[in-house]
């Protein structure tokens, strides 16, 4: 049976879906250099919630998971 994976708003496309389209590339690169100070600036008792596939994680695996989606993005890109 396939897992269904909630799909919401991701962090960079907050104020309308297309908005990250429109901006040159400087400006995404400010927009994802803030997000990921933010990330890394949360409290090591920070409550991520639950994973929608695996359930409870402990903060590592929820690190290591954004960089390893991070680096698969990038390369989509090429970068």
């Amino acid at each position: 049976m396939p897992v269904r994976i909630p799909c919401g708003e991701t962090p960079l496309l907050r104020q309308n879906k297309t908005d990250l389209i429109d901006k040159d590339f400087e400006e995404a690169q400010k927009i994802l250099k803030r997000q990921l100070k933010e990330f890394a600036s949360l409290p090591e008792d920070f409550d991520f919630g639950e994973h929608p596939y695996f359930g409870k994680i402990k903060r590592e695996f929820w690190v290591q998971l954004a960089v390893y989606h991070l680096n698969h993005h990038l390369k989509l890109f090429d970068i």
